[in-house]
């Protein structure tokens, strides 16, 4: 069920980037960073995963919930429940 919540969640942080309209390239940049990582996070078992693999993205999304703030309102809330969806696989 987590790793459903996590797939939800990122599905939805996609289908909002796309609903945005014109994406500058850092944002751009920062979803595609968010896609890989956490890609390589539903395929990689739990004892496989380095530790600074899943400190790495939990630092992204935190990056993306502050620059997405103001221009994208919708898409900090949606980055939000990214994170949540991270917390809850105890990351």
């Amino acid at each position: 069920m987590k790793t459903q919540q996590l797939k939800d969640a990122l599905d939805e942080v996609q289908r909002e980037a796309a609903a945005g309209g014109e994406l500058d390239e850092r944002t751009r940049e920062l979803l595609e960073s968010l896609r890989d990582g956490i890609t390589r996070l539903l395929t990689t078992p739990a004892a496989e995963r380095a530790p600074e693999d899943t400190e790495g993205l939990v630092e992204l999304v935190k990056g993306g919930i502050d620059q997405f703030e103001g221009e994208h309102p919708r898409l900090t809330t949606v980055m939000g429940r990214l994170a949540d969806a991270l917390t809850a696989m105890g990351i």
